[in-house]
């Protein structure tokens, strides 16, 4: 994935892909278009937060695993809450982007 491009996808500012570090997040809806990935959303409640417990990123989505919620959703159904700082740098992140550094997956 090009650098460039992340930055000009909004949808990056609202969840951040590259943080896999559990943290809570606010569900904005639970309108999933059928042709997304992931879970049908019906145990969730768009403006309740809820727990990151894992992200998973695929090449054309992205998907939450969230704590005490059984499934897996696209994480275009969340947001970051105010006053999240985007992770920089990430394990995760150099790898997609093919600059793993040494230590990445020890």
């Amino acid at each position: 994935m090009n650098e460039e491009i992340s930055i000009c996808n909004p949808k990056l500012t609202e969840f951040d892909i590259w943080n896999a570090q559990p943290r809570k997040v606010v569900c904005t809806t639970t309108d999933k278009s059928p042709m997304s990935a992931g879970d049908e959303p019906t145990g969730l409640v768009a403006g309740n937060e809820y727990e990151v417990e894992r992200v998973q990123v695929e090449s054309w989505y992205t998907l939450v695993k969230l704590a005490g919620v059984d499934g897996w959703y696209n994480s275009v159904l969340f947001s970051e809450l105010d006053g999240y700082e985007p992770v920089k740098d990430s394990p995760s992140k150099r790898a997609w982007l093919g600059t793993p550094q040494p230590g990445d997956w020890d």
